[in-house]
C-alpha cells in the first residue's frame, strides 16, 4: 500500500488502486479469515484525508464503507459469538469496527 502513491501519477489512479487493493484484502479476509483488515483501512482513510477534498473524499469514504461492510459484519458476529477469541484478535476487530463506524 505504501508504494501506491509513488508509482502512480494521479490521485485518481491512486484512489482507484487503493480501493482495488482494499477489495482484494477484504475478499481474502472474508474467504480465508477470520481476519480484520485493519492496516489497509487505516492507510486508505489516512490517504483519503490527506489527498482528497470535499465531494471526492465523501465518495471515497462511501466506497470504503461499501467494501468493508460485509467483513465488518462477519467480524462483529465473530466477536459477539466467540468468547474464546485471543485478546489481540479481539482488539483488531474492535479497531476495524471503530474505523468503519467513523467513515
Amino acid at each position: 500500500m505504501n508504494s501506491i502513491p509513488s508509482v502512480l501519477d494521479s490521485n485518481e489512479e491512486r484512489k482507484l488502486k487503493i480501493l482495488e487493493v482494499a477489495e482484494k484484502h477484504v475478499w481474502a479476509c472474508e474467504n480465508m479469515g477470520p481476519e480484520a483488515p485493519v492496516e489497509t483501512l487505516q492507510f486508505a482513510i489516512q490517504w483519503g484525508k490527506s489527498n482528497l477534498s470535499n465531494g471526492e473524499l465523501i465518495d471515497f469514504e462511501q466506497s470504503l464503507k461499501k467494501i468493508y461492510e460485509e467483513v465488518v459484519s462477519l467480524n462483529t458476529d465473530l466477536l459477539e459469538k466467540s468468547p474464546n477469541i485471543p485478546q489481540d484478535t479481539a482488539e483488531r476487530i474492535r479497531t476495524l469496527i471503530s474505523l468503519y463506524e467513523a467513515l
